[in-house]
């Protein structure tokens, strides 16, 4: 509800300026801000724009998929910061899909990419899966489903499933790796051996002279 009031709230042809506001290191971007009047339907929203120096490069490095703006952060829908608790405490049920597509430039080369993964709790589930896109992109998609059978919890369960919920989180530290793309060699032209001349075969010369006869009577 609170996206849904956000995106309505914002004038037309600010969009790029609340991307720079919100997003660190955004130097340009656009909103797909969908229908936020339409509350029968789940709300779907979209968010394109640059990061300048998001990453070092040329590498080799590694990045990880939190880089840029999760409206909804996963982490926080997690909730696994407190040690332990003492009290009852509200959880509430959802389902939150998070897509983060990433993209190198040409000269880079994707080594290595996360392998899919999933752990569940106690009614919570996390899934993760990973795929190349694209000439030189990997995309990260990630799901989280809670399922509280009610609007609070208890300490005894959070103390219990606190293990998975640390494991969740480091799930999502998941990075791509990168290195320098190899520059291939220009081929090198290949050089004719010299051919080797024959040697002349000797050309025998002949003269012939005739010379009149003379004679006396």
């Amino acid at each position: 509800i609170a996206l849904r009031a956000l995106m309505s709230s914002l004038l037309p042809g600010m969009e790029a300026n609340y991307i720079r506001e919100t997003v660190p290191g955004a130097s340009d971007g656009e909103l797909e801000k969908g229908d936020p009047t339409a509350l029968t339907d789940p709300y779907v929203m979209a968010a394109h724009y640059t990061l300048t120096n998001a990453t070092p490069l040329p590498g080799p490095g590694a990045v990880a998929f939190s880089i840029g703006d999760h409206p909804f952060s996963l982490p926080l829908a997690i909730s696994a910061s407190l040690p332990s608790r003492k009290s009852d405490y509200v959880c509430g049920s959802l389902h939150l899909v998070d897509e983060t597509t990433i993209n190198f430039p040409a000269a880079q080369i994707i080594t290595s990419i996360p392998k899919s993964s999933e752990i569940s709790a106690d009614e919570m589930k996390l899934t993760a899966t990973y795929e190349r896109v694209g000439d030189n992109g990997v995309k990260a998609t990630r799901t989280l489903d809670i399922d509280h059978p009610h609007a609070t919890c208890t300490a005894d369960y959070y103390n219990k499933v606190r293990p998975q919920l640390i494991a969740m989180n480091a799930m999502l530290n998941a990075q791509v790796l990168y290195d320098v793309r190899p520059v291939k060699p220009a081929p090198v032209a290949k050089k004719k051996p010299a051919q080797k001349k024959k040697p002349q075969k000797p050309v025998l010369q002949a003269q012939a002279e005739t010379k009149p006869n003379s004679s006396q009577n």
